[in-house]
């Protein structure tokens, strides 16, 4: 009879304590828009410059506990780089600007473990999947001489696919208002070997994809 009893005991209080941390979990979900502060990281080339585009996305959020918690999303931003200078032409004798920019369109699939030590404040850091749909050049230094202005790069010439690292941090307002900050870190070559075009920049190595992002939106 005793052991019935300590058993049932020792059942409700497994009961007890499973149900308390099933009532800590709590599932958030989110969508939120913002900038990408964008640039290829070359091996052997450094004057190209960053590029600010627009970032869109939704997520969400699974918290174990008050304190640990993991977070999915889906994100479509443009990344790239560009380059301008002023350049001489000898033959005319005269000087013109210039400007080369190579953009990516990208859908992103952050995958990251959280820490939120306060209500107001959450660290994230984890993988990030990111699949390239299209790429481009324009150049109007070729506009200059009558080339190609617009160039669609092909399939053959970059990678579609990239994994990166993502790490950043959370700022709830009004505990439904979120300002996020992210770094990612790409670990694959954007533009494939050989690349194969007249440029500089093109032979300069390999690329990496590297930006900040900073957005603004709501969780639910």
């Amino acid at each position: 009879m005793m052991k019935k009893i300590g058993f049932l005991l020792a059942s409700m209080m497994l009961f007890s304590a499973f149900f308390d941390y099933a009532l800590a979990q709590e599932s958030k979900f989110g969508f939120h828009g913002g900038v990408n502060i964008s640039r290829l990281k070359f091996d052997d080339y450094s004057n190209n410059s960053r590029v600010a585009n627009v970032l869109g996305g939704l997520y969400y959020g699974y918290e174990f506990n008050e304190l640990l918690g993991v977070q999915a999303g889906l994100d479509f931003t443009l990344t790239g780089t560009e380059e301008s200078s002023r350049q001489f032409d000898p033959e005319t004798g005269e000087s013109y600007d210039w400007n080369f920019e190579m953009s990516f369109d990208n859908w992103r699939i952050p995958i990251a473990f959280t820490v939120s030590p306060t209500e107001w404040l959450r660290f994230n850091v984890g993988p990030q999947l990111s699949f390239c749909s299209k790429g481009e050049i324009f150049d109007t230094k070729a506009q200059e001489y009558g080339g190609q202005v617009r160039y669609k790069l092909s399939r053959k010439e970059y990678n579609v696919f990239d994994i990166q690292a993502v790490a950043g941090v959370d700022f709830r307002f009004y505990q439904r208002f979120i300002l996020g900050l992210r770094y990612v870190y790409g670990f694959r070559n954007v533009l494939k070997d050989n690349f194969g075009m007249d440029y500089e920049i093109m032979n300069a190595g390999k690329s990496y994809h590297r930006a900040a992002t900073i957005t603004f939106g709501l969780e639910f």
